[in-house]
Parts: C-alpha cells; sequence; structure tokens
C-alpha cells in the first residue's frame, strides 16, 4: 500500500509539472531551439503547448510557423509535437521531437524553390519549380559549435524541373531542367549523403555530403555536366564523377 500511494504521488507531481510547462507561454521555446545551431523562433504567441511564431534560418529563410504538442509526450521526457508552416508558398508539414539532446524532424509536403535561395546563391545558381518530400526524416545536433543532419532513415525529395540559371567559367547560362529526384542517406561517419538522378531514370547526375566542418562536397558526374550543355572531353562513362568542389554552407 504504501509504494501504491507513493507511486501516485509521484505520478501526480510529474503531471501537474507537465500542465505547468505547458500552458508557459510560447516563447519559453526559444530557449530550447537556442541550441540549435542557425535557427531562432521569434514572434512567439500562445504557449508552449500549442502556438505560433515565425521560424528564421541563418541563410535568410522566414516562415510563420505553428506547433500542437502531443499528448504524454512530456511525461515520456522526450517532448514531441505536431508542426506546420504556415507560409501558403510553402505548405510544409510534420513532427519535431527532442530526444538525446538532439532534434529529430519529419518533414511532408512541399516546399517552394525560392526558399533554398539564400543557400543557391553561395553557389551562383538559381533554380524555380517545387520540392516535394515525403516522410523525410533527419536529425540536427550541435556538435563543437557545428550543426550536424543526419538522416534517420532513407528518404526522396522530388523536384518537378524547371528553369535553372548558374554561372560557371565567368559565363552566365540558363536552361530548362526536367524533373529530379534526391535520395537521402547517412552512411556512417560519411554523414548525410544526397544523390540526385533524373526521375524514373537510372545513374546520379551528381551527389552532395555533408561534412561535419560545415562544408557540403559536390560531386558532379559527366552526363550531368552533358544534360547542362557542358560536354566533358574524355570517354568516361556518363557515371563517371569528373568535378569535385566543397563549398561552406553554415
Amino acid at each position: 500500500m504504501p509504494f501504491r500511494i507513493a507511486s501516485f504521488v509521484f505520478l501526480g507531481l510529474i503531471f501537474t509539472l507537465s500542465l505547468g510547462v505547458a500552458f508557459m507561454p510560447a516563447n519559453a521555446l526559444r530557449g530550447v531551439l537556442n541550441q540549435v545551431p542557425n535557427v531562432d523562433l521569434l514572434n512567439t504567441r500562445g504557449t508552449v503547448w500549442s502556438g505560433q511564431g515565425q521560424i528564421l534560418l541563418d541563410n535568410g529563410f522566414a516562415s510563420g510557423f505553428a506547433w500542437q504538442f502531443q499528448p504524454g509526450s512530456l511525461l515520456r521526457l522526450s517532448p514531441s509535437a505536431n508542426w506546420q508552416l504556415t507560409d501558403p508558398a510553402n505548405p510544409l508539414q510534420g513532427e519535431l521531437a527532442w530526444e538525446d539532446g538532439g532534434l529529430n524532424i519529419v518533414a511532408s509536403g512541399q516546399v517552394n524553390a525560392t526558399a533554398l535561395q539564400p543557400t543557391l546563391d553561395q553557389f551562383d545558381i538559381s533554380i524555380s519549380g517545387i520540392f516535394e518530400l515525403n516522410n523525410t526524416r533527419l536529425r540536427l545536433t550541435d556538435r563543437a559549435e557545428k550543426l550536424q543532419i543526419e538522416a534517420l532513415s532513407e528518404s526522396s525529395v522530388l523536384w518537378s524541373g524547371g528553369m535553372v540559371s548558374y554561372v560557371l567559367g565567368g559565363q552566365f547560362e540558363q536552361l530548362s531542367l526536367p524533373p529530379l529526384i534526391a535520395q537521402i542517406t547517412s552512411q556512417g561517419d560519411q554523414g548525410l549523403m544526397i544523390a540526385v538522378a533524373k526521375k524514373d531514370a537510372v545513374g546520379t547526375l551528381f551527389s552532395l555530403r555533408l561534412i561535419d566542418s560545415g562544408y557540403v562536397q559536390v560531386g558532379v558526374t559527366r552526363g550531368f555536366m552533358r544534360l547542362m550543355n557542358y560536354p566533358w572531353p574524355g570517354s568516361q562513362n556518363d557515371s563517371d564523377v569528373v568535378l569535385e568542389v566543397e563549398q561552406p554552407i553554415f
């Protein structure tokens, strides 16, 4: 009997503390997100349990952001919430879960290519079209003050295709590309890997690998150079990587 009473008292205490946290002002979440580099939450309204605000990334992307915590997640000491971007141009939604000092993100929906433009500007690239995510699962952690991104499971992102402009060798070029699909994986110590190919086609056009130092390593195949109207000299296969570069992204 004493053990049962103690158990009820403990559960009651946890429940009371959970309610206290849940109904705190929404701006209390800023302290949690501040532990994830390159992300900030502004102009919050509502409560920790259910609220909205504006999410801002260091690359300049900003959008309205709303969340609703899942019942019972605070009792599990692993806060989880459903979320959505409220910007009509980027109808994206999913789930957030704070576990073991990192943020797990599940995302489905669409993102307009303009949302990626601040990052693509570093590569002198501009694109149009829509990106479609289907249950993309990523984990964000802070390692030595650098944002580490891992794929929790293999997933894909489909790009609708569209106009692309870029600068190569000092020359401005513009052309239309077909739909492309990106396969997202994590390969052990190699980090997050993204392999891009034509939709419904075999063979990688180019790949990206995120490096812990905040750089992205890009490998471009001969087939992609041909697709971009820059035929690569030599006898390599279209699947052979002919150009590799590294660029900082955060």
